[in-house]
């Protein structure tokens, strides 16, 4: 204390993440307006507490963004899985899926951070970088779907319609 401020972390070292998650699960996740919301959300944190056990009986003052660090890479080779099974063709975690699982880890410990007398948040950005997310879709109509819904435009009766469409294509602009 005679170095410099006192932060009272007792209560940190008697919390355990998946205290915090299931505090959070109730008192905030419980809450959201928004049922399918409540239900995405509640199901990420069930999913959390069942298959990282190991990283949710850490105290929260012994979380360090090494453990998230780790915790991003085990995800990232995980076999998607719906349900209980595996699906066939080995696809793994989408970096996007670990992204949002991070971003809600990082709101969970967020919501009690003072309390517990953490000076950070083990999950911050600037210290577990996210993984990149590649969304980018190029979807175009073939000639033949394009010849045939140019078609039914010709035959609507609307004048117009065709010219537009055509010009839509042309440009690249979505129809």
């Amino acid at each position: 204390m005679d170095r410099g401020p006192f932060v009272d972390q007792s209560a940190g070292r008697a919390t355990t993440l998946g205290d915090l998650i299931t505090l959070y699960l109730r008192e905030v996740t419980g809450k959201r307006p928004s049922e399918d919301s409540r239900i995405a959300e509640a199901s990420r944190h069930r999913r959390f507490l069942r298959e990282e056990r190991k990283l949710c009986d850490y105290a929260a003052t012994n979380l360090r963004p090494e453990h998230f660090e780790d915790y991003r890479e085990r995800r990232l080779c995980q076999p998607v899985s719906r349900g209980r099974t595996p699906q066939i063709d080995r696809k793994t975690v989408a970096s996007g899926t670990v992204r949002r699982e991070l971003m809600l880890l990082k709101r969970v410990l967020d919501y009690r951070r003072r309390q517990l007398g953490l000076l950070i948040n083990p999950v911050n950005t600037e210290d577990v970088k996210r993984p990149a997310v590649n969304d980018e879709r190029d979807i175009r109509f073939s000639s033949a779907e394009r010849r045939k819904l140019l078609e039914v435009y010709n035959q609507s009766g609307h004048t117009w319609l065709r010219s537009l469409a055509e010009l839509d294509s042309e440009t690249g602009a979505r129809f």
